[in-house]
């Protein structure tokens, strides 16, 4: 008989999961079962015989994303034009697209903040509101995807993501070093890594967008140890400064630099270096999202068992820091819009989240409810990182989760690990920004 079980995942942003085993429990037995109306193509549907082409924006190459979403529209029928875009840019092409009228069909962009002042959501981007999928969004990310006029203009597109310290554990095995429980053990290890001729801490500023994730994870501590603290950065009772983890996380980088514990090209190395290094075992810790386990199983994929996942190391209760996933989108100028709802739909749906989740086992937690994973195709690093989040208390992102865009500082993280600013410097930064762009769009309290 086939057994199922649901892991309820211990947090406020994630509900539950629903596994099935191998031997049984197919996950599209009954269509729609999500709720959302089963998606047709050719002759059921009623659709013209001639396949209408959407045009889709995506950052970074990805042979097993391609392979997924062409079998999403094959599905319904139409044909995918993706356009890859280098990932370091991706968000400014993005901005001055949607200041031209020039989005592609299907939008893939970063949810709240970002969506609602980067492409200007309300005036650039379809109202979603009535699509049942909507329904079926987890409760505690809902928030990220409806706006603050009540609506809806991007639904999930992705997984959700948890950003941490990927490690790999034949270098911890090795050096003789466990996952690190605080800031001081993490030093530690890297004494112990370096001495065992591993890279301690892979560091990848040419992309740069790398950097930020260590202080955005520490920040979800800083919610942890004073609770409100994000409101009243919302409120403009407090800023930045007063965040102390986060702080504290980029000048723990820049002690890692100055002891040697980073590679030594840390400001030519690229994200893909990083995940090469890291599955080979040349680097013993990354700081990544989870997506990474993705792009591992696409490029080394004998490699991905040796990979987990731990928390950013403060002492004392752990939290994980979410990635709401990003959101799909269709500009209201595009002229395929009822074809781009198609494949929106069935990309939620039960048949759609399964080619998603069978073609991506490494893609993470899913962001709509009821959908059944397969037990068994579930990879080491998967399993760790959802057990991790069994335990560990988890806040969506800062910077997807403030009052207005702060923008990309990357740069900043740069200029810290050359020691030209300190993590007090960034703070004071991003506040400003903040308060600038919070004040100009008519935020109260700014």
């Amino acid at each position: 008989m086939n057994k199922s079980f649901r892991a309820t995942l211990l947090s406020s942003f994630i509900v539950g999961l629903v596994f099935v085993t191998a031997c049984g429990g197919n996950s599209n037995e009954s269509a729609g079962s999500n709720g959302s109306a089963p998606a047709t193509s050719g002759a059921e549907s009623g659709a013209p015989a001639s396949k209408v082409t959407i045009s889709h924006a995506v950052g970074g190459d990805s042979p097993s994303r391609d392979v997924w979403m062409k079998a999403i529209g094959e599905a319904v029928g139409v044909d995918l034009d993706i356009q890859v875009l280098p990932l370091e840019q991706m968000e400014q092409i993005y901005k001055v697209k949607a200041g031209t009228d020039d989005l592609p069909d299907l939008i893939s962009y970063h949810p709240g903040a970002r969506t609602r002042d980067d492409l200007q959501a309300p005036d650039k981007l379809v109202d979603l509101s009535d699509m049942p999928i909507v329904q079926n969004i987890m409760d505690d990310i809902k928030p990220y995807y409806v706006e603050p006029d009540g609506k809806v203009y991007g639904v999930p597109g992705q997984a959700l993501k948890f950003g941490g310290i990927a490690y790999n554990k034949k270098a911890f095995t090795e050096a003789g070093v466990s996952i690190p429980q605080s800031l001081d053990e993490l030093f530690a290890a890297s004494e112990k890594l370096k001495a065992a001729g591993k890279i301690p801490l892979y560091l990848s500023a040419k992309d740069s967008w790398t950097l930020q994730i260590p202080g955005l994870a520490a920040f979800s501590y800083d919610q942890l140890h004073s609770p409100g603290i994000l409101d009243k950065i919302n409120q403009n009772e407090a800023t930045f400064k007063d965040a102390a983890n986060f702080i504290e996380a980029f000048d723990t980088m820049k002690k890692m630099v100055d002891q040697g514990y980073v590679n030594s090209d840390y400001l030519s190395a690229t994200y893909t270096n990083g995940l090469q290094a890291i599955s080979e075992g040349k680097a013993g810790m990354y700081p990544v999202l989870t997506s990474a386990f993705s792009t591992i199983l696409d490029t080394t994929p004998d490699l991905i068992n040796d990979v987990g996942f731990f928390p950013w190391p403060v002492e004392g209760d752990k939290t994980v820091t979410v990635w709401p996933p990003m959101i799909y989108g269709i500009p209201q100028s595009s002229k395929n819009a009822d074809a781009v709802k198609k494949y929106i739909e069935y990309f939620a749906s039960s048949e759609g989240q399964k080619i998603y989740f069978d073609t991506l086992p490494a893609a993470g937690v899913p962001a709509y409810k009821g959908v059944e994973l397969d037990e068994s195709k579930l990879l080491d690093p998967v399993k760790e990182m959802i057990e991790v989040t069994r335990t560990a208390k988890q806040f969506a992102t800062v910077d997807f989760s403030v009052v207005a865009n702060m923008g990309a500082f990357g740069q900043t993280v740069q200029e810290i690990l050359m020691g030209q600013k300190t993590g007090a410097d960034l703070a004071a930064e991003l506040s400003d920004i903040l308060a600038k762009n919070a004040k100009a769009k008519g935020a109260p309290g700014f």
